[in-house]
């Protein structure tokens, strides 16, 4: 059994900077940020999990109840992304994130 060359991909002068480039503190920082978004994304999912459950038992909800709460808040992700996400293309990101965190809280 021979063994198959290894293909390469296509070289970049962006793809041979990044690969010569030191790690450094800006990365570190970049790392850490994308994390924590990660991490509080999860946690809503998990949040809405446990409070619908928590719902469920307090109301005495039904399954088509709960599949409409939550259909809500899929809908106000959708929504509430692309409505702000085309406010940021069209004023910038820094006028409109506060916005936005405004009406999460």
């Amino acid at each position: 059994m021979t063994a198959k060359p290894q293909q390469q991909a296509p070289s970049s002068p962006l793809t041979e900077r990044l690969s010569v480039m030191q790690w450094n503190r800006f990365h570190t920082v970049i790392v850490l940020l994308f994390g924590m978004g990660w991490a509080m994304d999860a946690f809503e999912v998990t949040l809405i999990g446990n409070v619908l459950g928590a719902l469920k038992e307090r109301f005495n909800l039904v399954s088509d109840a709960m599949s409409l709460i939550l259909g809500a808040w899929f809908a106000g992700l959708m929504l509430g992304g692309s409505g702000f996400g085309c406010l940021a293309d069209r004023y910038g990101r820094r006028r409109i994130f506060p916005g936005s965190r405004c009406c999460m809280e």
